[in-house]
């Protein structure tokens, strides 16, 4: 992790591989030393690829609807590969990726699991739901609820920092269905101590690597850079105008934290009441299917990566090797499984920069 910002250029949007599925894939994740990618699919299966050996792919069964969000994480003291998921369902599963078995069903939540989240060393697993009552904390050691941390909105994202100093939780606002407005929120580890909260909209949210900035991305197309060495100055954010159509679902940084990445949303999205799933609904003729690579110091957009024929639900990256050049994987959500629901993964090729 560099403390730094670095200039990055020669972006080359070469597409690495292209993995097709069954299913529309609504989350993806990479492992922390980057060999497995995971992707949760409308029909809740989670199928977990090993990029050194392809014919090693494994599927988890469990959930009974789409999987929103996914998180990997080594368990303290084992070095056991965990992978977290949260689904339609209303329940987060944990799973054991060396056994492929289920370790534990967190039930709490009665809607939609929208995120997840482990603390850095592991001790703990923030879940986030659209039940509009309250963020849900686990201990990892036995899987017993640690806190529940109210929200009066609609929580989208959950996040720890990677110094393991700040939690931080973000919400969308629908004042038709009289919640309160949508508020990016800051508490201090390990007691989770409310600090600086600002309202705003958003859908996605990310610490930088270094845990100096925290990243968010809403309705309104910006990306806002919220500096936390100065979080109690309530200095307003940088922002980032990306140009995504109706606004940021999904936003990541790159590993050394000199770019961020993100996608966005096509058409308006609403929630079916009786089954409780995402629907799509207008705006059919303005699909933003590009993932757009922006750099974090001046904003600058430095590259557009096209070739998706649907919506880009979300986006990750993962460093690949020594050499400095990162991978990034698009997940797509699209209305055909194999062609228009495939994960694509990009990879772009910086040259080394001065720190």
């Amino acid at each position: 992790t560099h403390t730094h910002l670095h200039t990055t250029a020669n972006i080359s949007s070469r597409v690495h591989q292209i993995i097709p599925f069954e299913e529309k894939v609504w989350s993806v994740a990479f492992s922390p030393d980057s060999r497995l990618l995971a992707a949760g699919l409308s029909n809740g299966c989670i199928v977990i690829h090993d990029r050194t050996n392809p014919a090693q792919t494994k599927r988890l069964t469990g959930h009974s609807s789409s999987v929103m969000s996914l998180k990997f994480h080594f368990l303290p003291g084992s070095g056991h590969l965990l992978l977290a998921s949260g689904s339609v369902d209303a329940t987060t599963r944990v799973w054991s990726v060396e056994e492929g078995v289920q370790v534990v069903k967190l039930e709490g939540h009665t809607k939609t699991v929208q995120s997840v989240a482990f603390a850095p060393r592991g001790d703990l697993l923030a879940s986030c739901g659209d039940e509009n009552t309250c963020i849900r904390v686990w201990r990892t050691d036995n899987w017993s609820s640690e806190i529940e941390i109210p929200d009066a909105s609609l929580p989208t994202a959950v996040d720890f920092s990677p110094d393991g100093k700040w939690f931080a939780t973000c919400s969308a606002s629908y004042p038709i269905l009289g919640m309160q407005a949508g508020r990016v929120k800051l508490y201090s580890l390990p007691d989770f101590i409310p600090g600086s909260a600002w309202d705003a909209m958003m859908y996605c949210m990310q610490f930088s690597p270094n845990s100096s900035l925290l990243a968010s991305g809403g309705g309104d197309a910006i990306i806002r850079l919220w500096d936390l060495r100065n979080h109690d100055n309530n200095q307003p954010p940088r922002g980032i105008e990306t140009q995504h159509v109706h606004g940021i679902i999904s936003l990541a940084f790159s590993p050394d934290g000199a770019h961020i990445i993100s996608c966005g949303v096509d058409h308006d999205m609403v929630r079916d009441q009786a089954s409780d799933e995402v629907q799509q609904a207008g705006h059919f003729g303005l699909c933003d299917r590009n993932v757009r690579v922006w750099h974090v110091e001046t904003g600058a957009l430095l590259h557009t990566l096209t070739g998706h024929t649907n919506t880009v639900r979300a986006v990750t990256l993962h460093q690949m090797d020594a050499k400095p050049r990162r991978a990034l994987s698009t997940r797509l959500c699209g209305s055909r499984p194999c062609a228009s629901g495939a994960t694509g993964r990009t990879s772009y090729s910086p040259r080394a920069s001065k720190p």
